[in-house]
């Protein structure tokens, strides 16, 4: 992994050398190198330093929070299973120092880095109706926990900055680690009735459907640069 790293940080200097980022739009982040920015998604912020015009280093923080939804209505079927009535997000806290490398004057950037991010829990819950659980039908609910293990991991991200020359500045960007991250799902509430036997094989269903993915961290914001 960390050769990819080199060559693309190779490929990403040599483009910088033959294709610096000039004119206007690149003109605020000479003028105006230290920015920081809110983030309208979480709350967060990111804060750093245009080195030069085309090389910034910063770092960035997402809150936590929950975001609770209704989704009886929205066709989603996670895990292949139907009934879906309510969907609870756990976004946790994640930080993350960066290099973000930005040859093109008009603010478009890739970025390097390192994110640090909390454990992280997901519930869905099902309503109680006729299923088949394991080898047995039986009626009803039940919910299922996907819990997303603390990690610390290199990322890679994209994204687009522009900092005015009067040093107003506005950003959005998407960053991801560079392996999939731990994660497991797990079912409770099933009725009583559901026997041990079913409950184990309904797990295993669950868990071979289970999908794992690399942590993620977005930002849209706004600030101030100086």
């Amino acid at each position: 992994m960390f050769k990819i790293f080199q060559v693309g940080l190779f490929a990403l200097l040599l483009l910088v050398s033959v294709n610096p980022a000039q004119g206007q739009m690149a003109q605020g982040r000479e003028d105006n190198p230290l920015q920081t920015q809110i983030n309208a998604v979480s709350g967060g912020y990111t804060f750093g330093y245009h080195l030069t015009n085309w090389l910034y280093f910063g770092v960035s923080q997402m809150n936590p929070k929950t975001a609770d939804m209704n989704t009886s209505y929205s066709g989603y079927e996670p895990y292949d299973q139907s009934g879906l009535e309510t969907t609870s997000l756990g976004y946790s806290q994640k930080k993350m120092v960066e290099f973000r490398i930005s040859p093109w004057a008009i603010g478009f950037f890739v970025s390097l880095g390192y994110i640090s991010a909390a454990e992280e829990t997901n519930t869905y819950t099902y309503d109680e109706r006729e299923r088949v659980i394991g080898e047995n039908t039986y009626t009803t609910g039940f919910s299922i926990d996907r819990v997303t293990e603390a990690e610390k991991v290199s990322s890679i991200g994209v994204g687009f900055n522009h900092v005015t020359k009067s040093g107003f500045t506005f950003g959005v960007a998407m960053n991801a680690g560079t392996q999939v991250a731990v994660s497991s799902s797990t079912v409770k509430d099933l009725d009583t009735s559901v026997s041990a036997a079913d409950s184990l094989l309904f797990q295993e269903e669950i868990t071979a459907n289970h999908i794992s993915i690399p942590t993620l961290m977005f930002h849209a914001g706004i600030g101030w640069a100086f």
